[in-house]
């Protein structure tokens, strides 16, 4: 029994000297300001001082890529290993918008991209029949069309699909046609045929174009305007019915209507009937015998 309680106290003691042993402290390090220096240097302080790196990434234009612009706990906190660091890295510059420039001109698309840093490296004409000529059809990024408000890094290379306006028109020969045929040739390629004026014509026939204003075989644009000049024609003048005039008059009626009296038959002074006969079509400045027989 004595024995049992000797053994009994030094239990006790030694338990007692167990429960009155302070714990260990957790080993702490002082924390530094990192606000500029690059997140490779944070996390090599952070691995020699036994921290966790949380690391938030974030855009600036005014901070370079990788270096270190926030962080929590700040400069003076005694952190102790194995506890948190929170710092936030600058990864790039702010991302910029693409604009909407489908149905702007084309300098103007440029300008509005240009200034959003975006870089313009093509321009593809393409013909429409509806869109007008310079206006932008559509934006491609990498080949890919592009939608607006996509936002993307400072200095992407974008292109344009601009419209080259309706496709070019050849212009047809019309000489030879009918006004009416060479009307319905430009219409159907939807240029605006516009008659100057008629003229006479020996060889071709009244309502017949004669000239053209645009050559055949040359490209325009739609609707350009192709001047005609038609035929009226071979130039005839109606003899004048002069029967009863005298030979003055009937002289001077000839010379109103641009036909010459070669003379007179007859030794009368008026007139009976001509040679050839009054209301016969003849080309300008022939000749016609007056009949002026004796009374």
């Amino acid at each position: 029994t004595l024995v049992a309680l000797v053994l009994g106290g030094l239990a006790a003691v030694a338990a007692y000297r167990v429960s009155t042993v302070e714990p260990q402290q957790t080993p702490t390090h002082l924390i530094d300001s990192y606000v500029g220096r690059t997140i490779e240097d944070v996390r090599a302080l952070a691995s020699v001082n036994g921290w966790v790196v949380d690391e938030d990434q974030i855009r600036s234009n005014d901070v370079d890529t990788g270096l270190v612009t926030q962080q929590n706990p700040g400069p003076g906190v005694a952190l102790a290993e194995g506890e948190l660091l929170s710092v936030e890295i600058a990864v790039g510059p702010l991302l910029v918008m693409t604009p909407f420039v489908i149905g702007s001109q084309d300098d103007a698309a440029t300008a509005r991209l240009e200034a959003r840093q975006f870089v313009v490296v093509n321009r593809e004409p393409m013909f429409d029949e509806n869109i007008p000529a310079g206006q932008v059809m559509e934006l491609r990024i990498d080949g890919v069309p592009a939608s607006p408000g996509l936002l993307l890094e400072p200095g992407t290379e974008v292109e344009f699909v601009v419209s080259g306006g309706p496709v070019p028109r050849t212009v047809e020969n019309l000489v030879g046609l009918t006004i009416e045929e060479a009307t319905a040739r430009t219409l159907a390629q939807r240029l605006v045929l516009t008659e100057e004026e008629r003229v006479f014509s020996e060889d071709i026939p009244e309502g017949v174009v004669v000239s053209q204003s645009i050559f055949p075989g040359l490209q325009t644009e739609r609707d350009t305007e192709v001047v005609v000049v038609v035929s009226k024609g071979q130039d005839r003048r109606i003899v004048p019915d002069v029967a009863g005039m005298t030979i003055a008059e009937a002289t001077r009626a000839f010379e109103t209507v641009g036909l010459v009296r070669s003379g007179v038959s007859g030794s009368g002074d008026l007139i009976e009937s001509t040679e050839p006969a009054i209301g016969t079509p003849l080309p300008p400045g022939s000749e016609v015998l007056l009949w002026a027989p004796a009374s």
